[in-house]
């Protein structure tokens, strides 16, 4: 089964690392820069889609992390 899409998100004066359909926090950051890092890794790691979003809510940027089928 894929792993949900990690999503790094305004939340409570903390950036927060979300996981996609899951209300918990899997982790909280005081900068979004600290949670950008944390939440590129997990998608790495996860080979999943991660997405950095504005204070607004809005998507600032989209990497995928996906692994390629091999053939």
């Amino acid at each position: 089964m894929n792993k949900p899409n990690i999503h790094v998100v305004r939340e409570n004066n903390k950036w927060a690392i979300k996981r996609e359909n899951d209300n918990r926090n899997e982790a909280e950051f005081n900068t979004q820069v600290e949670a950008s890092q944390c939440g590129r890794d997990l998608a790495k790691k996860d080979g999943v889609q991660f997405f950095l979003h504005e204070q607004d809510g809005s998507v600032e940027l989209r990497d995928s992390y996906e692994h390629d089928p091999v053939d």
